[in-house]
């Protein structure tokens, strides 16, 4: 689940949130509950195939990566994912992706670094990667059924 990484670290977030942002409000209300990935997708209507989907959920990344079928369901309909990262495995998530099939295009740490347009200082590190399959909305549904990062059972037409 996105954000589910346990009350005390969901509500430490909350609190760098409004610091960070200099927003107002209650501050100790309870958050809202996780959301999983297939939830999130539809509640929000996403078409079956997306071009990009941006990833950056501090730290959170590790945790929504280590599930194996999150990646069923990017690749059975996302062409590229853009992920900050925040200094955990990296490796991981660099694994995990090519054991899909995925190709890391971009890879670059939290530092200074020299890329192709020159050198440019990054806050966060960044992986991205581009799905080398074709998407197919229907091909993966009954594979991933009932897990965390599912594809809804009725499938949404491409």
């Amino acid at each position: 689940y996105i954000g589910a990484q346990g009350a005390v670290f969901e509500q430490g977030q909350r609190n760098d949130y409004f610091r960070l942002w200099g927003l107002q409000g209650k501050k100790n209300e309870t958050p809202s509950p996780p959301i999983d990935l297939k939830t999130l997708l539809e509640v929000y209507d996403v078409p079956c195939e997306i071009d990009m989907v941006d990833i950056d959920i501090q730290t959170s990344e590790y945790v929504l990566f280590s599930d194996s079928s999150v990646l069923e369901l990017l690749t059975a309909r996302v062409r590229r994912v853009h992920i900050g990262t925040h200094g955990g495995n990296d490796e991981m998530i660099k694994q995990t992706f090519e054991a899909h099939g995925w190709r890391n295009v971009w890879d670059f740490p939290a530092r200074r670094t020299l890329t192709q347009l020159g050198p440019v200082e990054f806050g966060d590190g960044v992986l991205s990667f581009v799905n080398k399959g074709r998407l197919s909305c229907d091909s993966k549904a009954s594979a991933t059924e009932g897990a965390t990062g599912t594809v809804p059972s009725a499938t949404p037409s491409c």
